[in-house]
């Protein structure tokens, strides 16, 4: 009897070591593929600014957006809900700042 509990308890750890090495191998993995993902849009955005500004036509619709962007922006905070807002946010940002330059 006492032999067969051992059994299970032994079997069980090595059960939980090997998931535990999997889940390890598994994290490790996963931060290399972020590590790969992160470069891989750093890159992507890079390609994107060379194309447009290769681009006369490329160059043209993205003044376009970010005017039509500046315009949207700009009357978006014009409302009343979006000022009510904009100065929670104000508040929150100048209180972090005050924590943050506390000793």
């Amino acid at each position: 009897m006492k032999s067969r509990i051992l059994l299970v308890l032994l079997l069980a750890a090595g059960a939980a070591a090997t998931l535990v090495a999997a889940d390890a191998a598994g994290q490790a993995e996963l931060k290399k593929l972020e590590a790969e993902r992160t470069a891989l849009t750093g890159t992507m955005v890079t390609k994107r600014l060379e194309l447009i500004k290769a681009d006369a036509d490329l160059q043209q619709l993205h003044d376009q957006i970010m005017a039509l962007h500046r315009e949207l922006a700009l009357r978006l905070n014009g409302k009343p809900e979006m000022q009510q807002l904009l100065r929670q946010a104000e508040e929150l940002d100048s209180r972090i700042a005050k924590l943050r330059s506390e000793p």
